[in-house]
């Protein structure tokens, strides 16, 4: 059991669904359900830092469709949880710890509003090279990201690699679709 499992992680793309646990926008919320919907039906595991608000929205979407979600959590232990997982990981690393590990295992980043512990996840994925994707104007520290970019798409010079940005859900659903959805 625990090889299958293993196999179908490492065959199937991993994408994490980033923002804030306390998010209350419906619309926001609604994106966080279709997109890892969406990803799941193509068979694609959601990976999320548990708890509620987005990841919660995401996970739902996920298994809505019967489709596999990971809760990395910032707890010692996985009892009592707020988000109805397929797999759920205790950490006992605290927030910045929990974050480490959920994007070291992804592919690819979405980002859906957020607040500074989300800005770690962006810089964590650009640091790994990992592919980071951007719902617009989802948060004030989104609205604000932007300018601060170099190039408008990089955190430095080094280019390590693009931020994506989408002005709507349906448009990251969309290059979800596609066939080579990890290329600008």
């Amino acid at each position: 059991m625990i090889i299958n499992f293993l196999i179908i992680i490492q065959e199937r793309m991993k994408i994490m669904i980033a923002g804030a646990w306390d998010e209350t926008n419906e619309n926001l919320l609604s994106s966080a359900f279709q997109i890892a919907k969406v990803a799941a039906e193509k068979k694609h595991i959601i990976i999320t830092g548990g708890g509620t608000g987005i990841p919660n929205s995401a996970t739902h979407g996920a298994l809505a469709v019967n489709g596999i979600s990971i809760a990395y959590s910032n707890e010692g232990h996985c009892e009592g949880g707020h988000e109805p997982a397929t797999f759920r990981v205790a950490t006992e690393m605290g927030w910045d710890g929990r974050s480490v590990l959920a994007v070291k295992s992804s592919d690819l980043l979405i980002v859906i509003g957020g607040c500074n512990g989300t800005l770690n996840e962006i810089t964590l994925a650009y640091l790994n090279n990992i592919p980071i994707w951007v719902l617009e104007d989802s948060s004030e520290m989104i609205c604000r990201l932007k300018n601060f970019l170099y190039e408008g798409k990089y955190i430095d010079k080094r280019k390590n690699v693009e931020i994506e940005f989408f002005n709507s859900a349906q448009s990251m659903i969309e290059k979800l679709n596609s066939k080579n959805i990890l290329q600008n």
